[in-house]
C-alpha cells in the first residue's frame, strides 16, 4: 500500500494522520491543494513532497506505458480513458511543480485541449453549413469537432470540410486522430490541398468567403459558367416518369459533375435544384409503376438515402444496389469499413452486406425472403461508382 503518515504542526496545536494515496488520487486539484497546505506544516515536508512526486509521477508513467501497448485504431475509447486519467495526474504534478519545484512531467496527448469554435461543414447536396463545436491541434493539424444528429461526434480535418471519424463520446476525438492518420495525412498533401480548394469554392459560392485577388480568373470562368447555366434550357431529368428512373439519372449525372471529379459546383448546385422539383412532382404518385409493393415515400427519406449514397458513391471497388429504400453494399467493403460505419452504413451477418435504410424505413427489416425475391417485390438498380481522389487515398 502506498500511504503517508503526516505530523503537522500549527499554532493552535498539531496532529497526524495517514494518506492512502491509491484511494486519495486521483483527486480534485482543491482537494490536492489542501494536502499540500498539510504537508508544507510538516517537519517531514522534503521527504513527503517527494513521496507524492514519485508516486505522481510512476502513475502517469505506468498509464503511458498501458496507452502505448494498445492497438491506436481498434482501442481509441480505451486510449481517451487512459488519456483522461493521466491529464489528471500531470495536473497534480502542475501544482507540485508551482509550490515545491519539482520536475514537470508532461504527455503530449494530455496536454491537447478542445477549445470552443465556429466553423463550417459541407453537408446534403454541396451545402455549407454554419457549426458550433469545438477544435484542437495534433500532429500540426488543426481538427473541428461537432455533435451530429444520432447524438455522437464527428471529427472534422479543418478548412476542408472532410469528415474524417465519428466517436461516441467528446473525449474519444483526440485518440481517434491516430499515428496512422496523421502518416496518410501528411503523405498526402497535394490531396489536402485540392480538398481545401473545393472547399473555399463551396465557401465562396455560398457567400460565407469572398474570392480573393489571385482567384479572380477562376471566380470570373465560375461566373461565367453560372451565367451560360442561367440561360440553358437543360432539363436534367427529362422523360423521367418514376421514382426509380430519377434516382438512377441522378446518381449518373452527381457522378459526372462532381467537384471532386473535375465537375462544376454551380452545376451539380442546378441538378440538386431540379432533382427537387422533379422529385416533388413524383411523389404524389403520378406516373408511377406502383404494380409492386406499395412503399411510403416522404421527403426525409428521399434526402437521406441521397446522402448516405453521396458519402461513398466515390469510393473503389464497392458494389452499390439500391432495393427499395435500402442501400446494399458488398465487395471490398473490408478497407472501407470506418468510412461506411461513419456514413450510417450496418452490417448485415445474414445477408454478408452492408445496408443503410432511411430512419423511419420499416419495410423489409428482418425479411426472410431471399434476396432475389427482395429485389422483384422492391425494385432494383445497380450502381456503377467510380474511384475519385480522396484525401485517404
Amino acid at each position: 500500500m502506498n500511504t503517508l503518515s503526516i505530523n503537522y504542526f500549527t499554532n493552535s496545536g498539531g496532529g497526524n494522520f495517514t494518506v492512502n494515496l491509491d484511494a486519495l488520487l486521483p483527486c480534485s486539484n482543491r482537494d490536492f491543494e489542501i494536502l499540500l497546505n498539510t504537508v508544507s506544516k510538516s517537519n517531514d515536508c522534503s521527504d513527503h513532497v517527494k513521496t507524492l512526486d514519485s508516486y505522481i509521477s510512476s502513475k502517469i508513467n505506468y498509464f503511458k506505458d498501458m496507452r502505448d501497448g494498445l492497438d491506436s485504431e481498434n482501442d481509441a475509447a480505451y486510449i481517451s480513458k487512459l488519456t483522461s486519467t493521466i491529464k489528471k495526474y500531470v495536473a497534480l504534478n502542475n501544482l507540485l511543480v508551482k509550490r515545491f519545484g519539482v520536475d514537470p512531467v508532461t504527455d503530449k496527448e494530455a496536454s491537447i485541449k478542445l477549445k470552443s469554435a465556429s466553423f463550417y461543414g459541407l453537408f446534403k447536396g454541396f451545402t455549407v453549413t454554419p457549426l458550433q463545436g469545438w477544435i484542437f491541434e495534433k500532429g500540426g493539424y488543426t481538427f473541428e469537432v461537432f455533435k451530429n444528429q444520432s447524438g455522437g461526434y464527428t471529427v472534422m480535418l479543418s478548412g476542408t470540410g472532410v469528415l474524417l471519424k465519428e466517436v461516441n463520446r467528446k473525449n474519444e476525438c483526440v485518440a481517434v486522430i491516430t499515428p496512422k492518420l496523421l502518416k496518410m495525412l501528411d503523405n498526402n498533401p497535394g490531396k489536402i490541398q485540392a480538398a481545401r480548394d473545393t472547399f473555399k469554392k463551396y465557401m465562396i459560392a455560398a457567400g460565407y468567403m469572398e474570392a480573393e485577388a489571385n482567384d479572380t480568373e477562376n471566380n470570373t470562368h465560375n461566373k461565367q459558367e453560372a451565367e451560360a447555366m442561367k440561360n440553358t434550357t437543360t432539363n436534367y431529368f427529362a422523360g423521367i416518369k418514376t421514382l426509380e428512373e430519377l434516382r438512377t439519372s441522378y446518381r449518373d449525372l452527381l457522378k459526372a459533375n462532381h467537384p471532386d471529379n473535375g465537375g462544376s459546383v454551380e452545376i451539380t448546385q442546378e441538378i440538386n435544384k431540379q432533382y427537387k422539383e422533379a422529385f416533388d412532382l413524383l411523389k404524389s404518385g403520378a406516373n408511377l409503376e406502383d404494380k409492386k409493393e406499395a412503399m411510403k415515400w416522404n421527403e426525409a427519406e428521399d434526402e437521406a438515402i441521397r446522402e448516405a449514397l453521396y458519402k461513398v458513391i466515390h469510393l473503389d471497388g464497392l458494389n452499390i444496389e439500391v432495393v427499395g429504400c435500402w442501400i446494399w453494399i458488398d465487395g471490398n467493403t473490408m478497407e472501407n469499413r470506418d468510412t461506411l460505419k461513419a456514413a450510417g452504413y450496418t452490417w448485415s451477418r445474414n445477408r454478408k452486406k452492408w445496408h443503410f435504410a432511411p430512419y423511419e424505413n420499416k419495410f423489409y427489416k428482418g425479411n426472410k425472403k431471399t434476396f432475389d425475391q427482395i429485389r422483384r417485390m422492391y425494385g432494383s438498380v445497380e450502381v456503377e461508382n467510380e474511384k475519385q481522389e480522396t484525401i485517404a487515398g
